[in-house]
C-alpha cells in the first residue's frame, strides 16, 4: 500500500510574475547606475575643463611677461580663420592676436611655445575628437580641423590700456558686460566650438588673473552675462 509522505511539495523555479518583477528592478538598478556614472563623468569632465582654462591662462600670462611688458593679452577678432569673425586686425598682431592659440603653442617650434600640449584647447564637455599632432596646426586652422573648442571673447575698444589702444588702431569686438568687462579671456560657448556639448551646456568663463567662474547651464544666461543684459 502507497503511503503519502508528510513533508510538503515545494515548486521549483519562478513563475513569470516573479521573473517580470526580477527583469524590473535589475534595469532599474542598471538605469540609476548609468545616471550616476553620466553624472560623474560630467562633473569630472567639467573640473578638467575649467583646469585646462587655468593652464592657458598661466600661458597667456607668460607671454605677457615676456612679450608685452606684462600687459594681457587683447585678442582682437580679426584673422578670419573661422566664419564668423571678422577681418579688422589690429596694427600690431602680436598685441591683439586674432587667434592667441597660435602665439601659445607652436608645433614647428616648441622652444617658443607657451603650452607644451595642444590638447588643452580642447574641452572634454564638448562632443569632438581632436586632430592629432600631424593634423593640429593653429595658424591654418579651420572649421573641420579647429584649434580648439573653447571661444575667445573679445574686449571692446574703450577697455584698453592707452599703450595697447594706440598700437591697434580698430578691431572688431563683441559687447562686454561690466562683470567681463576688461577681465575675461575666454569661455566654453558651444554656439562657436564647432561641435556638440557632450554632457548638456555647462558655461564658464577664464579671466585673466587665471580665475574661472562658473555662469550657468543656460545659453541665455551666458549670453546674457558676457552681453551685460544682466548688468
Amino acid at each position: 500500500m502507497k503511503t503519502h509522505s508528510s513533508r510538503p511539495h515545494w515548486r521549483t523555479g519562478f513563475t513569470l510574475v516573479e521573473l517580470l518583477v526580477v527583469i524590473a528592478l535589475v534595469a532599474g538598478l542598471v538605469a540609476l547606475a548609468l545616471i550616476g556614472t553620466r553624472k560623474a563623468m560630467a562633473a569630472a569632465a567639467k573640473s578638467r575643463s575649467m583646469g585646462q582654462m587655468r593652464q592657458i591662462a598661466a600661458a597667456a600670462a607668460m607671454w605677457a611677461s615676456e612679450k608685452n611688458n606684462g600687459e594681457p593679452m587683447y585678442f582682437a577678432n580679426g584673422t578670419g580663420d573661422f566664419g564668423h569673425e571678422g577681418k579688422l586686425p589690429g596694427k600690431n598682431p602680436e598685441l591683439s592676436p586674432g587667434n592667441p592659440a597660435k602665439l601659445l603653442y607652436v608645433k614647428d617650434d616648441p622652444s617658443s611655445s607657451y603650452l607644451s600640449d595642444f590638447s588643452v584647447f580642447f574641452t572634454p564637455l564638448c562632443n569632438f575628437e581632436k586632430p592629432s599632432v600631424k593634423q593640429y596646426n593653429p595658424a591654418s586652422a579651420s572649421g573641420t580641423v579647429p584649434w580648439g573648442n573653447f571661444v575667445w571673447l573679445y574686449p571692446s575698444t574703450s577697455s584698453l590700456t592707452p599703450r595697447q589702444s594706440s598700437s591697434m588702431g580698430g578691431f572688431s569686438n563683441k559687447t562686454i558686460g561690466r562683470e567681463a568687462y576688461d577681465k575675461v579671456i575666454l569661455g566654453n560657448d558651444y554656439q562657436f566650438a564647432f561641435s556638440k556639448p557632450r554632457y548638456g551646456t555647462h558655461y564658464h568663463a577664464l579671466f585673466r588673473d587665471g580665475s574661472v567662474k562658473y555662469i550657468g547651464d543656460s545659453p541665455s544666461m551666458w549670453t546674457d552675462w558676457y552681453t551685460g543684459k544682466n548688468d
